[in-house]
């Protein structure tokens, strides 16, 4: 071991930046009233010819409110092994966030309090919890086999996140938000489609809208066993996609020999989930259809088919998130890889104007591994994803 470093640090902020609200982020600790279009009702008098607007609540006061408390543990150490030929970074940390507001609608106050028909005397109050805690790492590794020089780095971090208190009551425990990750996808869990009236007429019904639930519609599973999937019936599918996954991480690598190098980075991540929930996957009524809808089901298809039944409806049923439209967001990028060629320096060592001189030619974006790779690959509604080729020159005057 050539060097050990161990540190650890300890912050108690007392910060404004997580206070949001419906209103806006000033004077929240102060009720107020209004007669406007948002807080006040119309009252009308004289047979509908005249009338005026009503006072009514906006919200409680409450003195008390205060910042937000965020508190966070670090603890991490460098080393380098073996003649400096190995270097490691790890890093542990634990955050918790404290008196997130929410204004007690589910928990604390009585019916009586809410509006807003009658307006609203709520408070804003500091009440929710978060916490997030995770471990960084890095690890590299720089040495030589002959003429050839090399360096492998690894880089990555494991993340979670819970909501460790919530304002919210749900009539069954496993819809709670508290103790599940902050960035929870929820959703049904699909059982397939629907294969013939009678297995309809069976199951429980899908209070959904937008029209009659018919063979070839998606099937739900009843969760709470009340004869009916609605939004009671939505479980915690698993990791937010977009957000940070739960393990991320990335490689680099770099290879020289003689006047030649090679340099490669990828990155990747794992465990997060996402939805097909956009116009190209949910077909539906006029709208344009895509080549997904060639796997639809119909009754020749239908021990076959890969997506619902077709509809100029537009049937609520089959556009929910669930297991039927969901996918893994896990996936590998290789990023960058580039091959440059730096000119002997003797070259240049009768030359007042040039001091050195290289080539190189790269590409970025090259390749996506994936069970997804093609909706990975691919932009809906937007500009389409591109890969990179350059060729460049380098100089030194």
């Amino acid at each position: 071991m050539d060097v050990l470093r161990l540190a650890a640090s300890y912050s108690a902020l007392k910060q404004d930046l997580d206070i949001t609200s419906d209103d806006t982020d000033f004077y929240l600790y102060s009720g107020n009233y209004g007669n406007n279009s948002l807080l006040g009702r119309w009252y009308q008098w004289r047979d509908g010819v005249a009338g005026g607007w009503t006072t009514l609540s906006g919200r409680g006061a409450n003195p008390n409110l205060t910042f937000v408390e965020r508190n966070e543990f670090r603890a991490g150490l460098d080393a380098t092994l073996f003649n400096r030929v190995v270097s490691l970074n790890a890093n542990y940390f634990h955050q918790r966030v404290n008196g997130l507001l929410t204004r007690g609608s589910a928990t604390i106050f009585p019916a009586y309090f809410i509006g807003p028909a009658n307006g609203s005397f709520l408070p804003w109050l500091n009440y929710n919890n978060d916490q997030r805690t995770g471990v960084d790492f890095s690890i590299n590794v720089n040495n030589k086999i002959g003429n050839v020089h090399y360096s492998v780095g690894f880089v990555g971090m494991v993340y979670d996140s819970k909501a460790i208190r919530r304002d919210e009551v749900y009539e069954d425990d496993y819809q709670n938000r508290t103790g599940r990750p902050l960035d929870a996808y929820w959703g049904y869990l699909a059982e397939g489609l629907f294969q013939s009236q009678d297995e309809i007429d069976n199951h429980a019904r899908q209070l959904f809208g937008g029209g009659e639930v018919k063979p070839g519609d998606i099937k739900y599973t009843d969760v709470n066993g009340d004869g009916v999937v609605d939004v009671q019936d939505q479980v915690d599918l698993g990791h937010n996609g977009w957000a940070v996954s739960p393990f991320t991480y990335g490689i680099n690598l770099t290879l020289k020999w003689k006047n030649l190098t090679l340099f490669a980075v990828g990155s990747g991540q794992s465990g997060a989930v996402a939805f097909k929930n956009n116009a190209y996957f949910w077909g539906r009524g006029q709208n344009k259809y895509s080549t997904e809808v060639l796997g639809r089901w119909t009754e020749e298809t239908k021990t076959t088919a890969t997506f619902p039944r077709l509809t100029t409806t537009g049937l609520n049923n089959n556009v929910q998130n669930s297991t039927f439209w969901m996918y893994k967001t896990n996936r590998f990028n290789l990023n960058r890889v580039q091959l440059t060629y730096d000119f002997s320096d003797h070259l240049f060592a009768n030359s007042s104007v040039v001091n050195g001189l290289s080539v190189y030619v790269n590409g970025d974006n090259l390749l996506v591994i994936s069970e997804e790779r093609k909706l990975m690959e691919t932009n809906f509604g937007s500009a389409p994803q591109t890969r990179f080729f350059n060729f460049g020159v380098r100089a030194s005057f």
